[in-house]
C-alpha cells in the first residue's frame, strides 16, 4: 500500500510540474516558409490575392474535402472573405492588404473565433524567378495546455504550408 500512494503521489508531483511549466512556456506560435517558382510575379499574384484559388492551391482543401466553403466581399484583393466550416468548427479568412504582385496580409479567426492568426504572402523576384514566401503567427493565449499546442503549432502549420506551396508551384510551373 505504501508503494501505492508513492507512485500516487509522485505521479501527482509530476503532473503539476508540467503544469506549471506550461505556464513558462511562450503563448505565440510562428510558420514561415518560401519556395522559389520559375514563374513572374504577374502569373503568380492572383492565386494569392484571391480566396477562390486558395482552393487550387492549398491543402486544406485536399485534407477536408467535405467542409462547406463560402465567399463574401469582393472576388479578390482587400475585403475578400472565405467562410468554412468542417469537422474541426468554424473559421473565416479575410484578406486586409494587398499590393499588386508583392504582398498579401489575411487574417485567420479559427474555431469560431477562439484563434487567431496573421498572417502574409510576399512575392519577390529571384532572378528569372519568384520567391513566395507564406508567414504566419498567432496566440493561443493563457491555458497552459495550449501553449504546449503553441510549440506544435508552428510546426504543423509550417509543413502545412511547404506542401501548399509546393502544389501552387507543381501548378504554375507545369502550366508554363
Amino acid at each position: 500500500m505504501q508503494r501505492l500512494i508513492r507512485i500516487l503521489v509522485a505521479s501527482a508531483a509530476f503532473m503539476l510540474l508540467l503544469f506549471f511549466i506550461g505556464f513558462l512556456l511562450p503563448s505565440a506560435w510562428h510558420a514561415e516558409r518560401s519556395v522559389v517558382i520559375r514563374a513572374p510575379m504577374p502569373a503568380i499574384f492572383p492565386y494569392l490575392n484571391s480566396l477562390r484559388q486558395w482552393r487550387e492551391w492549398t491543402v486544406w482543401y485536399q485534407k477536408y474535402p467535405d467542409s462547406q466553403t463560402e465567399y463574401s466581399g469582393p472576388e479578390a484583393g482587400v475585403g475578400a472573405t472565405s467562410r468554412w466550416s468542417g469537422e474541426d468548427g468554424r473559421s473565416v479568412v479575410k484578406i486586409m492588404q494587398s499590393e499588386r504582385y508583392r504582398l498579401v496580409v489575411y487574417t485567420s479567426l479559427l474555431n469560431g473565433g477562439a484563434y487567431r492568426a496573421d498572417g502574409a504572402l510576399m512575392l519577390a523576384p529571384e532572378g528569372e524567378a519568384t520567391r513566395v514566401t507564406w508567414r504566419a503567427a498567432g496566440e493561443v493565449g493563457r491555458d497552459p495546455v495550449n501553449r504546449y499546442l503553441a510549440q506544435w503549432l508552428g510546426f504543423r502549420i509550417g509543413d502545412e504550408f511547404a506542401d501548399s506551396l509546393e502544389l501552387l508551384k507543381q501548378k504554375l510551373e507545369t502550366k508554363s
